[in-house]
């Protein structure tokens, strides 16, 4: 008997509500993770290790895939750089009870800003950035975690004592692999 996966559905981003995501955005980068998930061999339901912060495994579901994905979809950089982004915002709320409220702008350090959950008119708390491997080893993403954790440090404000996350996702296990700055 194997046990029961939480679920993480990539239908939510383009359902529930994120200030710092529109419908159409969450449908994209819905799609983009699932795109790459099918394009390194997954199907539903496929199994998601975390680790680094907290180590945790998800179920992954999504919707069917249009005929023409593969052709919508041919810059596989930019598919898993929106696939991993939709993935991280998930794992930020459900693993890490943040939300996020703010898309950042280039050259800040990290991608989104965030609040805890659920708490509506709270300033930002967090800072998250995200990126992705279509195909990895280990040593890869530790290493691209190492790199990007350097890149958030060398953007922090004096003063700032909010926390900053780094998430690296990785489609072809999958995995991701969540540290705090």
């Amino acid at each position: 008997m194997s046990d029961i996966l939480p679920l993480i559905s990539l239908s939510d981003l383009g359902t529930r509500p994120f200030d710092g995501l529109t419908k159409a955005q969450g449908n994209d980068l819905a799609e983009a993770a699932a795109f790459c998930l099918s394009l390194s061999g997954h199907h539903q339901g496929v199994k998601l290790n975390v680790s680094g912060l907290m180590s945790a495994s998800y179920q992954v579901s999504w919707r069917r895939l249009p005929t023409n994905v593969a052709q919508a979809r041919n810059d596989h950089q930019e598919a898993t750089e929106s696939g991993a982004q939709g993935l991280a915002i998930l794992l930020a709320q459900r693993h890490l009870g943040y939300e996020v409220v703010l898309r950042s702008r280039k050259r800040t350090g990290y991608d989104y800003l965030m609040r805890k959950a659920g708490v509506r008119g709270e300033t930002i708390t967090a800072r998250l950035e995200v990126s992705g491997i279509l195909r990895g080893t280990t040593s890869e993403v530790k290493s691209r975690c190492n790199r990007k954790v350097k890149q958030v440090r060398e953007h922090e404000v004096p003063g700032d004592v909010s926390p900053a996350f780094v998430m690296i996702l990785e489609f072809s296990v999958p995995t991701a692999r969540i540290v705090q700055s």
